[in-house]
Formats: structure tokens, C-alpha cells, sequence
């Protein structure tokens, strides 16, 4: 990484750095998500019968959060290494 803090590497790498940021992201986003998804909000009305379901609800949530995010970080790295790339050299 460069120090005018612009990401220097292509966007097809990682850099250790941006490993660590994501997956910090991730953990986070991802423990939101079984919060808010705790059916603790609504009194347990919405609990369901069976427990295997519920575990395969919170395992596939989970799995889906971890992707999508991972997906979307490394997307809107590309982009912003893609205008940078473009941006003018005359401007800081």
C-alpha cells in the first residue's frame, strides 16, 4: 500500500493488510446478523418447532453473509482501484 493511502496492488491481489480488514468486516457484519436474527425481538413467537431448523436457518445465513460480504468488499476494492487508476495525475 502506498502512502497517499490508495491501494497499490491489482485487483486480483490481496494484501495481507486488506485480508484481515475483511474478515474483520465480515465478523462483524456476520455476529449483526444472528443478533438481529435471534427471535428474541418478537417475544419467541416466531420459534420454530423444529431445532434442526433453525440451526440450518442461522448455518446457511451465516455461509450467505461470509460470501456476499467477501464478494462486495473485493468488488468495490476493483472499482476504486479502477478510478484511481483513470483519476487525472495532475490532481493529489
Amino acid at each position: 500500500m502506498s502512502g497517499s493511502g490508495v491501494v497499490s496492488c491489482k485487483p486480483g491481489e490481496r494484501e495481507p493488510s486488506h485480508l484481515a480488514h475483511d474478515l474483520v468486516i465480515t465478523a462483524v457484519a456476520t455476529v449483526a446478523f444472528v443478533l438481529l436474527s435471534l427471535p428474541v425481538h418478537w417475544s419467541f413467537d416466531f420459534w420454530a418447532e423444529a431445532g434442526p431448523a433453525w440451526i440450518a436457518y442461522f448455518a446457511v445465513g451465516v455461509l450467505l453473509c461470509v460470501y456476499v460480504l467477501l464478494a462486495f468488499l473485493r468488488a468495490t476494492r476493483t472499482l476504486l482501484h479502477h478510478a484511481h487508476e483513470e483519476a487525472p495525475r495532475g490532481r493529489p
